[in-house]
């Protein structure tokens, strides 16, 4: 099961999609628009005002240059004026007229000017509220997002957490239940021992030699002595085999040390063979602590540590291996 994700721009866009973020930019830069297109209206229709003030000025001083021009002979008739006073007259009339007109052009073009500056100013000013807009939009969202996703993480670690303890737990029950299994086999081996019967032991591995039971074919009571006898002494065995000394269990077994040593391990329950096993644990021995090694002991000796495997094959490792081995154990705590 993953617990993990790569995080892209493409989720990124995924998820503003889907949070409404998309949307909400939609709608915004739609009411910016809609506004605008009203501003940008009523500046046109200003315009149109500019332009039809304008032309009703300009004619109104084209019916008025036409309307003292036409009553420039009864000015000169009543003042008697004629010749060269005439003609400045007229020329006045004109020049006024020419003032009038120039100056009404200026005055529309003036107010045009303004007009279009305040046709590229609203739409400036609508395009960068969208910018602001947007950017507001999209910074919220990247908050958002970052922390969904550190949600999820969260949510994610909680679960492969809690599953890898459930893991966990499921196998210190089994290793638990396969030990008090092994305990329970051997207190029978050891009672059917003590009654004369090696065969419960034998079936665990372990092989008695004939002349470790001296005296089973005595009277009664010689052998039940023996029997016991032998029965303490193979539990001390056990006892002392656990922290790596294996002479006196070999010596009532007939084991070799590392067949002492494997039958501690629990082979048929780990998937692994002894001779792997075997070959974990003088790579172990020798300092490589890789994680197949590791993986391999632990699985075989799910009711030890490190340090307690350690000690198992110390013997093994220095007088058979001929590996030098440290006073202490220093490899992984476990």
């Amino acid at each position: 099961m993953s617990y993990s994700k790569i995080y892209g721009y493409d989720d990124f866009l995924s998820f503003i999609s889907k949070s409404g973020y998309e949307d909400t930019a939609k709608k915004k830069k739609s009411a910016l628009d809609l506004a605008l297109e009203q501003q940008l209206g009523d500046l046109e229709a200003q315009k149109k005002k500019i332009n039809d003030s304008s032309d009703e000025l300009a004619r109104q001083a084209y019916i008025s240059y036409i309307s003292a021009s036409k009553d420039i002979p009864n000015k000169l008739s009543s003042t008697g004026l004629n010749g060269g006073a005439a003609d400045n007259l007229y020329l006045s009339l004109v020049n006024e007229y020419q003032n009038n007109y120039n100056e009404i052009g200026k005055e529309r073009q003036n107010k045009l000017y303004e007009n279009d500056n305040e046709m590229i100013n609203a739409k400036r000013e609508s395009s960068a509220e969208y910018s602001k807009a947007l950017s507001d939009i999209y910074s919220s969202a990247v908050e958002k997002f970052l922390e969904v996703r550190e949600n999820e993480e969260k949510r994610n670690f909680e679960s492969y957490y809690n599953d890898r303890e459930l893991s966990e737990k499921a196998a210190d029950r089994k290793a638990q239940t396969a030990k008090e299994s092994a305990d329970r086999e051997l207190e029978l081996a050891k009672l059917a021992f003590q009654a004369g019967d090696p065969s419960l032991l034998e079936k665990l591995g372990v092989t008695v030699s004939s002349n470790s039971t001296g005296g089973q074919t005595g009277n009664g009571g010689s052998s039940s002595s023996n029997m016991n006898e032998l029965a303490k002494q193979l539990e001390y065995a056990v006892s002392l085999a656990k922290y790596g000394n294996y002479e006196l269990l070999c010596s009532i077994t007939g084991m070799t040390q590392e067949e002492a040593a494997l039958r501690f391990s629990s082979a048929e329950e780990s998937g692994y063979t002894e001779q792997q096993i075997k070959d974990a644990a003088r790579l172990f021995m020798s300092g490589d602590y890789s994680k197949n090694v590791l993986g391999i002991l632990k699985s075989a000796y799910p009711e030890f540590t490190y340090s307690q495997i350690w000690n198992i094959w110390k013997n093994i490792a220095e007088y058979d291996w001929f590996i030098n081995i440290d006073d202490s154990y220093k490899g992984p705590k476990a």
